[in-house]
């Protein structure tokens, strides 16, 4: 039986130093004049597009013009290349070169993005560290401005792109934050925490994952707990 694993992908995949927090506040110091525009914003979890429209709604005190997100979605990216070409935080999560090496090779197992990046952001961020060739494919900010949808629609992509047919209990959603593990219930897919990134191990398990690991030091166990062989 095929099995699908959608990866998050800032905290759970790589680390950028900051890089997408400091790109965001310098496209808002730029365009509005706004400084420490993410300062009392709760950005763990989530999507790209909802953290913009949150900096209109408390900075300005408004909802976004009439193509105005569109505009930030696009230029977005110009703010965040030289970030994460020049952070001196960037890294790869201890363990994740050899996991995904090692699950790529088992038959039957396929790879996909489930970021609440918007997918040239997410591309961008893992090019750097030549993670891009495992995913092929993802679902993104660019798909759905919430969690749960774009998660489902990664999962549809993943099935056209591989030509395979994915049930539900055989889709995996791996990730660092509640939100995730929200998204993979609202979905009826499984929820694998791993705890390497924004969250606490305790916050993690008491919003009660399918599974938890600490990090992907032992591939193995990750194999046999969600059964990929």
């Amino acid at each position: 039986m095929s099995k699908l694993l959608l990866f998050d992908l800032d905290g759970t995949l790589i680390s950028t130093g900051g890089a997408g927090k400091r790109a965001i506040e310098n496209m808002f110091l730029e365009r509005y004049g706004i400084k420490n525009a993410l300062q009392g914003i709760e950005g763990r979890g989530r999507t790209d597009p909802a953290i913009f429209v949150d900096v209109l709604r408390q900075k300005i005190g408004r909802e976004p013009d009439s193509g105005e997100l569109e505009k930030l979605i696009e230029v977005y990216p110009n703010f965040l290349r030289p970030q994460v070409e020049t952070s001196s935080g960037y890294k790869l999560l201890g363990g994740i070169q050899d996991f995904l090496e090692t699950v790529a090779k088992i038959p039957g197992v396929y790879l996909a993005l489930g970021t609440g990046n918007l997918e040239n952001g997410a591309r961008i961020k893992l090019e750097r560290s030549g993670l891009n060739r495992f995913f092929p494919v993802g679902g993104f900010s660019t798909d759905s401005i919430e969690r749960p949808q774009l998660i489902a629609r990664a999962s549809v992509k993943a099935e056209k792109h591989y030509r395979q047919k994915f049930i539900k209990d055989d889709i995996f959603v791996i990730g660092d934050t509640v939100l995730d593990i929200a998204a993979a219930r609202a979905c009826g897919f499984k929820s694998a925490a791993v705890g390497c990134g924004m969250a606490g191990k305790e916050e993690l398990l008491k919003a009660k994952p399918d599974f938890y690991f600490e990090d992907y030091s032992n591939p193995r166990e990750w194999i046999k707990q969600l059964g990929l062989t």
